[in-house]
């Protein structure tokens, strides 16, 4: 089966958070969390706010009719806070010191929408994360990263090879795409496995495929003890370990184990002064992957995600020349 075939319908969120705001009546606001909770989780209010930022027809799509939740006006790309309020004022909201008068008298919540993140967590609940032991010799490790330029929708995703046993690159591969899918915490899978897939799809055909692949995110340690490293493994069907630059959930014990449900679910691993957060992946285990993970540091990162960092990076730079 494809690769493109397990994927889920990436939803565009910017068109999605646009198309809500169209909703809104005149004489009425809204608010950052209400459109999250539309599109099927509040902790998404954030990711909203910068969707709106980057909204280019405001006379199409309102965004100057959301406001804070304890009714400050906020600000607006398009003249300031002063437009904002001059533009409410028009629809009929009164505002005073910066903050809607009545703020709850005017709030429009009863959104018309079909909740997409909701439908991409059922989804991701398919992928918790299947651990086995490493049994076999391991003589090739792979990493991937992604980076973005300045607009966020450009994106370039690089995978490296390593030799094992020296910890040296012998060869790379890079793929870039457009990205509709801002970074909202737990929902990283959504928004790099399309590229990530497209690029482990031709690292394949090139017959270029590590024994285990390090991913730049978690694995088992994840909120759905499902991350980016788990779906990846799953859908491309190979061995993958999560390496995290912070953590995401879970409590930090004894000797760097982090425990989620009273399970031991990851490891803090320090090389300097910043640590990394590693978990197994798919078809891997936790010492498996501290493992790997210790062998290959030099620097913070495991050397194939450190290479495949600064690869996608001077790569992605490239694309605005």
């Amino acid at each position: 089966m494809k690769i493109k075939n397990l994927l889920p319908k990436i939803p565009d969120l910017y068109d999605e958070v646009y198309e809500l705001l169209k909703q809104i009546p005149e004489g009425k606001v809204s608010t950052y969390k209400a459109i999250a909770r539309a599109l099927g989780d509040k902790s998404a209010a954030r990711a909203v706010g910068k969707i709106l930022s980057e909204n280019e027809n405001p006379d199409l799509y309102p965004c100057y009719k959301i406001v804070y939740s304890d009714g400050k006006v906020g600000n607006y790309r398009f003249g300031g806070t002063t437009e904002k309020t001059k533009r409410l004022a028009e629809d009929g909201i009164k505002i005073a010191g910066g903050k809607v008068i009545g703020c709850n008298n005017c709030l429009f919540e009863d959104f018309l929408s079909d909740a997409p993140l909701k439908k991409l967590l059922e989804y991701q609940k398919r992928f918790v994360a299947k651990t086995e032991s490493v049994e076999f010799e391991i003589k090739t490790i792979g990493g991937v990263d992604v980076s973005y330029s300045s607009n966020s929708s450009d994106a370039v995703a690089v995978y490296t090879l390593f030799d094992f046993k020296t910890n040296k690159m012998t060869d790379y591969m890079s793929h870039s795409a457009k990205i509709r899918f801002p970074y909202i915490p737990g929902y990283l899978s959504f928004r790099e496995l399309p590229i990530l897939s497209e690029l482990i799809g031709k690292v394949k055909s090139a017959g270029k495929m590590a024994d285990v692949v390090l991913v730049d995110g978690n694995g088992l340690l994840h909120p759905r003890g499902a991350g980016i490293a788990s779906m990846l493994g799953a859908i491309c069907n190979i061995k993958t370990v999560g390496v995290a630059k912070s953590l995401l959930c879970g409590t930090l014990g004894d000797e760097g184990f982090v425990r989620m449900n009273g399970k031991i679910a990851g490891k803090k691993i320090t090389k300097g002064f910043k640590p990394v957060f590693v978990s197994a992946g798919w078809k891997t285990d936790l010492s498996a992957a501290v493992n790997i993970v210790t062998s290959t540091m030099i620097h913070r990162l495991a050397e194939p995600l450190r290479m495949a960092h600064i690869l996608s990076r001077n790569l992605c730079k490239r694309l605005k020349q």
